[in-house]
């Protein structure tokens, strides 16, 4: 068995939602917004979404970003961001955009990525994570979307950096320096879960959106006491 027959080895990762993600997104805004807030979020989201997607930002052009699935993922997301919080307020609205982003960051996730078991049906699923998500981030620095560097990649850990982000830097030329600190949550939700699967671990030390100087992605073949 080829590690190139992990699910989408060699496929960039951009972090759209497809159709069956979004659905899924939308069906549960009522119980995070409510009754009052789900209507408002519905009147303003097709007027946000169309108002960033006119959008031209100068850190996608800077960094080379030509994927339009990928700069559709980062328009999506702003705007579902400033419809929330034109819907629910300054107050609630992050909070609730949290949840909201936290479960379609982890959706996104589980439609792209292996699973646990995908990476045990190898006879060294440590080998295969590490080739795996090597490809992963070789590709995203391809794309512009991030620059990084492997600090540490051993035969018990698998340890990046990001020394810049596409993501986080069209949140930051829209106004919006903190929204990646909300929808990288998923990260730290999804990975820690997949990697415990396989009796691994996950950790992220710093992070560049919340001004820490990098964004760490720290997978571990053990699990890591908390």
């Amino acid at each position: 068995m080829e590690y190139q027959d992990l699910k989408n080895f060699g496929e960039l990762y951009t972090g759209k939602a497809s159709p069956h993600v979004v659905m899924k997104a939308l069906a549960s805004i009522p119980a995070e917004l409510g009754f009052i807030g789900t209507p408002k979020f519905l009147a303003r989201f097709h007027g946000k979404d169309r108002y960033w997607k006119k959008r031209h930002f100068k850190a996608l052009e800077e960094r080379g970003v030509e994927n339009q699935e990928i700069v559709e993922g980062m328009q999506i997301n702003l705007a579902f961001f400033t419809s929330v919080v034109a819907a629910c307020g300054e107050k609630k609205g992050p909070p609730a955009f949290s949840k909201l982003a936290e479960k379609m960051g982890v959706l996104i996730y589980e439609e792209f990525m292996p699973t646990a078991e995908d990476f045990l049906s190898y006879p060294e699923p440590w080998e295969a994570v590490r080739q795996y998500f090597r490809e992963f981030f070789r590709l995203m620095g391809e794309a512009g979307v991030a620059r990084y560097e492997i600090v540490s990649d051993t035969d018990s850990e698998l340890h990046i950096q990001f020394s810049d982000c596409a993501w986080h830097a069209v949140a930051c030329e829209a106004g919006y320096p903190s929204l990646m600190s909300i929808t990288a949550q998923s990260d730290v939700v999804f990975l820690p879960q997949l990697m415990r699967g396989i009796g691994g671990d996950f950790k992220r030390e710093c992070w560049l959106c919340r001004g820490e100087g990098a964004c760490d992605w720290h997978f571990y073949r053990h699990k890591v006491p908390d």
